[in-house]
């Protein structure tokens, strides 16, 4: 090749004409909505978020545990949770900023519309930018409480987050998760709450206590994972309508995930339930000996046996009494005709007692 040839200077930047040619179209369509695209990162993001919740939930094994350290790092591992989120709605904000200007131009090509130039700021990527900026300048405007507990990973987080430190009371509601104090109406719900949870210790389909629970990400319902599974993999779209009473929310092995809080729950739940059997045959136990205590005292005999036995001992006592003045003075001491008086008293006092 001679040095004249390769001198060829590379001709200028253009700007691409819109709109968009079908070929490009595809190609954004699917940087959108395969799984190695932008879904992709979500899920990721979303999976890293769920991977918080159980490493907090590791982290206190034992919730009566007082350790700064680990409250730091649960303090950081819910701040990490928070940015992760905001991570997760660029994302997204990603993926509907691409969807509009695809759409635009799919449709565009389908009308027909002749190719225009526009300047860089017009064209795609200054379309782009634009929607990603007012997207993220709505959500930077936006308060905690609106940011946090409208994302189903956060929601899910928390909720481990809470069960770590807090087993045994109910998820505050989350209108208080960034501010402090509780109002009557929340104190209700968080009964409504522990109602619930009570209740929820059982699959609705094979009404055993879980072993493996899975919950659903588009509706707040549980069940044993291989039951679950089972249906939706035996129907023919691999979609089942949600088994529970009042919901219709289509199921798919992919709205599925592992529910670790409410494992934890049932294992503390069967535990507690095995002391409080263990507690009443103790109990019973106990009823059972008195009975027989009882029948043992009724077979003894009567009250003058038992003021027998009352004198004895408190004579036994004066007699120790006297025993110690002995050897204090050296010589015995006798027992007046008035003490005897008061050691029958005494006796009686003691038989009533005893009686």
């Amino acid at each position: 090749m001679s040095d004249r040839t390769s001198r060829v200077p590379i001709p200028p930047y253009e700007l691409p004409l819109l709109p968009l040619t079908a070929k490009e179209i595809q190609n954004l369509t699917a940087l959108i909505n395969t799984r190695s695209g932008i879904a992709k990162v979500s899920d990721t993001l979303a999976s890293a978020i769920t991977a918080l919740g159980n490493a907090t939930l590791e982290l206190y094994p034992d919730p009566e545990e007082e350790n700064e350290e680990k409250d730091k790092a649960m303090a950081d591992m819910e701040k990490l949770a928070r940015e992760l989120v905001d991570e997760n709605k660029r994302a997204l904000d990603m993926k509907e900023a691409l969807e509009s200007i695809v759409n635009a131009q799919r449709e565009a090509l389908r009308r027909g519309d002749e190719p225009q130039e526009y300047s860089e700021e017009q064209g795609l990527s200054g379309q782009y930018e634009s929607i990603l900026v007012a997207k993220k300048r709505r959500w930077d405007a936006m308060s905690n409480t609106e940011k946090y507990t409208n994302s189903p990973e956060y929601l899910d987080f928390r909720r481990s987050y809470w069960e770590a430190r807090n087993p045994e009371v109910p998820l505050p509601h989350a209108r208080t998760w960034f501010s402090s104090g509780t109002t009557d109406a929340q104190d209700e719900e968080s009964d409504i709450e522990i109602a619930q949870e009570r209740q929820s210790y059982r699959c609705p389909l094979t009404l055993r206590p879980f072993e493996d629970p899975v919950r659903s990400t588009v509706c707040p319902h549980a069940f044993e994972k291989e039951a679950i599974e089972d249906m939706i993999k035996r129907s023919p779209v691999n979609g089942v309508p949600c088994p529970t009473p009042g919901c219709a929310k289509m199921l798919t092995l992919r709205v599925l995930k592992k529910d670790s809080v409410l494992k934890r729950k049932v294992v503390r739940a069967l535990a507690l339930e095995k002391r409080r059997q263990q507690q009443r045959e103790d109990e019973s136990e106990d009823e059972e000996a008195e009975e027989e205590a009882s029948e043992e005292e009724e077979a003894q005999p009567g009250p003058s046996s038992r003021r027998g036995k009352g004198r004895a001992r408190l004579s036994g006592i004066k007699a120790e009494k006297g025993a110690k003045k002995f050897k204090r003075s050296g010589r015995p001491v006798a027992v007046s005709s008035e003490e005897e008086e008061d050691e029958e008293d005494d006796a009686d006092a003691m038989d009533e007692e005893e009686g």
